[in-house]
């Protein structure tokens, strides 16, 4: 998936490829993200270069990330699991 510059247009490109995405994306180095279609992202959140979110398995669950999140660049958020809602939560470059 190709992004934009804008960010307006960035979200409407995960929008196209199925993700539910809440308003405030901030991508930083845009490039090389992957998000896959059942993706949940809430709002206030900020992605980096690298950064792949979706499941481990085909047909497995995939992350829900919630409010206030900020993935850092190669990060890998895999697998049904919830993130956020409760304060600033950073997801540190190359974590797994």
């Amino acid at each position: 998936m190709a992004f934009r510059n804008r960010d307006n247009d960035r979200r409407s490109d995960l929008e196209k490829v199925g993700a539910s995405v809440g308003p405030g994306l901030r991508i930083w180095h845009f490039g090389g993200i992957f998000i896959n279609p059942g993706v949940v992202l809430g709002s206030g959140y900020s992605l980096r270069q690298g950064v792949t979110i979706g499941n481990r398995v085909e047909g497995g669950g995939v992350p829900n990330i919630g409010n206030s999140v900020e993935i850092g660049a190669y990060a890998q958020v895999l697998g049904d699991i919830r993130i956020g809602d409760m304060q600033y939560w950073r997801i540190r470059s190359g974590a797994l």
